[in-house]
């Protein structure tokens, strides 16, 4: 493994949380969680029989448990009276239920803070605008917004769940923890929600019911190159990260999987997984990488091929990532609106700056 020779204030700090602490606490779980989390890597969770009538029950469990918690409502009230057809859905309410296996008051809960939580990143103009489309960024948002940080891969692994890709080689010199958090939003939204499609609504399905799985690796940029000029910004962003993850978005992160290349890439990885909540840490692995094929088999064993692994992590993966994000913009414009691309309505709602960056 290359070593760096690098350094700034913050990261020549000793982590307050370290790899042997994260073994120390995996070996104090309790038998009965241990076992849940093997599963979860290994994708062998037991859905949830959802048949009718227990959906039905659930649905009507939540909708009494929304209307008795009086706090901290504002946000999914105004929601509910712009939108109460999205509000109300079915689809919307079950992705809730399903991340809280089906405990209709955490569901309730979530889905409260998630509306907050949505305010607060996208504004009031289009918090309430259902899911989260690219006419969601804000200007500044959309270079990380092409370079793709965070990415939605093409194929579910052989478990069924949809998978996430993190790279921080792609973050850009001038990208904010504030424009990443959104970025990681839109993607978590593309896997749990899809589209109107009716096939990626299916794939959608598959992602709440099964969970996502996180790839992660640095590439060769260094820390000084990420948007993090201290450690509070470190763990300000990776603690909203895990926040959000864990607590406001209707989502399941089953497993991440790490293949840090530099040694500044191990420090780091123990800087964040400190602010990472118990949960999310357990569900964290680490890859050598000096040993790529060796890695590439623990993916396999986890119901993850080489061939849906991305090249930059030793896979075999390219994804196109321009494209994904036209079909992700011509789906987007016309949820949003209903206009079909091409139009002149269409290009007048399409912000320019993000034409020009897509076709640069």
């Amino acid at each position: 493994m290359d070593v760096d020779h690098e350094s700034t204030s913050w990261m020549e700090q000793r982590p307050a949380f370290t790899f042997d602490c994260l073994r120390q606490e995996r070996a104090s779980l309790p038998a009965e969680e241990k076992c849940s989390i093997a599963r979860d890597r290994f994708g062998l969770n037991t859905d949830i029989t959802e048949d009718p009538d227990f959906v039905a029950r659930k649905l009507r469990e939540m909708e009494r448990a929304l209307d008795s918690i009086d706090d901290e409502k504002e946000a999914y009230e105004t929601a509910l009276f712009i939108n109460p057809t999205h509000v109300e859905s079915e689809s919307f309410r079950l992705a809730f239920l399903r991340t809280d296996k089906f405990d209709a008051t955490a569901a309730a809960r979530r889905m409260i803070r998630y509306w907050q939580r949505k305010v607060d990143l996208f504004g009031v103009e289009k918090a309430f605008q259902p899911s989260v489309t690219i006419l969601h960024f804000r200007m500044e948002d959309y270079p990380a917004l092409v370079k793709g940080a965070f990415r939605l891969l093409p194929t579910k692994d052989d478990r069924g769940r949809a998978i996430i890709f993190h790279y921080m080689a792609y973050y850009g010199s001038n990208a904010t923890p504030e424009t990443m958090i959104r970025l990681m939003w839109y993607i978590v939204h593309a896997a749990i929600f899809g589209d109107d499609d009716d096939s990626n609504s299916q794939d959608a399905d598959a992602a709440q019911r099964n969970g996502i799985v996180a790839l992660a690796g640095n590439g060769r940029p260094g820390y000084d190159q990420l948007p993090f000029s201290s450690l509070n910004k470190v763990k300000n962003y990776f603690g909203a990260i895990s926040h959000d993850a864990t607590n406001v978005l209707p989502v399941r992160m089953v497993a991440s999987h790490s293949f840090p290349t530099h040694a500044w890439a191990l420090k780091f990885s123990e800087h964040f997984l400190y602010c990472f909540a118990p949960s999310l840490r357990a569900r964290f692995n680490l890859h050598d990488v000096s040993n790529i094929q060796q890695s590439l088999l623990e993916l396999s064993r986890c119901g993850i091929s080489p061939g849906i692994v991305p090249f930059e992590l030793g896979g075999n993966l390219k994804v196109d990532h321009i494209d994904w994000l036209y079909e992700r913009l011509f789906s987007d414009v016309y949820l949003a609106t209903g206009l079909d691309p091409g139009s002149d309505e269409w290009e007048s709602i399409v912000p320019q700056e993000l034409r020009e960056l897509l076709s640069s």
